[in-house]
């Protein structure tokens, strides 16, 4: 199964069963990705700490040779050696390579969590009935006070208007 991280992050709020279902799975994916990671992380340290120690031997084994460039080598100029040999600045770019990947994917499975605890935040409102249709709020004093007032003053205009109908009643 193909992973997009932009989609697997995706959450659709209408589907929450569903989407909390597949939580466990996806951030399975990610933190499995973050585990390789940093076993090739680790790989490529070894590698690096494997060509640095390789070149510095060679240099030791070479030093009939050196010696005519470099005749008083000494442990600043043999790490220079070593730190600019294209094998050692070769395992330096792998190992920045698989730093980069594991804080990418740190970055990823840090936002996985923050998706399950959104997940749970919404999971909470949709059982409190957040998503359900618009309610009116709780009536305060002064929505009490104004429905008092109008039901008091149609009160009176029905009055005038009965007095009114039996003032016209008594004319006729």
């Amino acid at each position: 199964m193909e992973h997009d991280f932009d989609v697997d992050l995706q959450v659709n709020r209408f589907k929450l069963d569903e989407e909390c279902e597949r939580h466990a799975a996806v951030y399975h994916y990610w933190a499995e990705e973050r585990a390789k990671a940093r076993a090739d992380l680790a790989a490529a340290e070894d590698a690096l700490d494997m060509k640095g120690a390789e070149v510095q031997l060679a240099i030791g084994s070479d030093r009939d040779e050196r010696t005519a460039l470099y005749p008083n080598i000494t442990v600043a100029v043999a790490k220079a050696l070593v730190e600019t040999h294209p094998d050692v600045v070769a395992a330096k770019d792998e190992l920045r390579t698989a730093k980069s990947r594991v804080n990418h994917l740190d970055a990823c499975v840090y936002s996985l969590e923050s998706r399950k605890s959104m997940l749970g935040n919404l999971v909470e409102l949709w059982v409190k009935a957040y998503y359900s249709e618009v309610r009116k709020s709780a009536p305060s004093a002064a929505d009490d006070l104004q429905s008092d007032t109008r039901a008091s003053l149609n009160a009176r205009d029905k009055q005038r208007q009965a007095r009114k109908e039996e003032d016209k009643d008594e004319e006729e």
